[in-house]
């Protein structure tokens, strides 16, 4: 008996493709396999390729087409699960123990793959703002990270309009506020440069879970 997942995958498919010669598995990578459909179940998903049988689990597989896919169907999918990878990527190394020196540069990587699917019209707006918000705050963080190390520009930190919506760095701050008064009155800082101060020494991880808070609505929106 077919699970209710393969059962669904195999009723789309046969509603959106006419049969051709070709038989195409798409997976959740945004992948398509080509070849004979030689079946499903719930322990695998089943081609033929050029006489060698490759199965997937049902997991793996995003769709199931009796001939060619269509051309357009996949590709924003495709931009929008690398983007999420991106950014999984970085919530697996958003952690105690990563150095800047890690950090910095799977920002850099993933902003060219989150960057190349924000720049793609796929009609989905909510979890296109949900990846968006969720890179801009790893990001920030990086930033923060650098104006600590370096002394840097604490205020283009402080003044960033993201801040308002990330309760845990508000959260810090109010906490900073409460506890350390004589840094708000630093002499000769605005707001923005004592605000950015302390998000650069004690709001890294607080950015860190908003990021990932917002990687987590962008996911159940998949």
């Amino acid at each position: 008996m077919k699970s209710p997942v393969i059962t669904a995958l195999l009723f789309v498919s046969l509603l959106s493709v006419p049969p051709v010669a070709a038989d195409v598995i798409e997976l959740r990578t945004g992948e398509r396999v080509e070849g004979t459909f030689k079946g499903a179940d719930d322990g695998a998903v089943r081609i033929e390729i050029d006489g060698r049988l490759m199965t997937f689990a049902p997991a793996q597989v995003r769709a199931i087409y009796y001939g060619s896919a269509p051309a357009s169907a996949t590709a924003p999918l495709a931009e929008r699960d690398g983007a999420l990878g991106a950014l999984e990527g970085l919530r697996s190394v958003a952690r105690t123990g990563v150095t800047y020196r890690e950090y910095a540069p799977r920002v850099s990587e993933a902003q060219l793959v989150v960057d190349r699917y924000l720049q793609k019209e796929d009609g989905a707006p909510s979890i296109k703002g949900a990846i968006a918000d969720s890179f801009h705050f790893y990001a920030l963080a990086g930033a923060a990270w650098n104006a600590g190390l370096s002394r840097g520009n604490y205020a283009a930190v402080g003044t960033d309009s993201a801040l308002a919506r990330c309760a845990h760095a508000q959260q810090v701050i109010a906490e900073s506020k409460r506890k350390r008064p004589f840094i708000w009155r630093a002499k000769g800082a605005g707001e923005g440069a004592t605000t950015g101060m302390v998000i650069a020494t004690d709001g890294i991880a607080a950015l860190w879970s908003c990021a990932s808070d917002k990687l987590a609505e962008a996911e159940k929106l998949r």
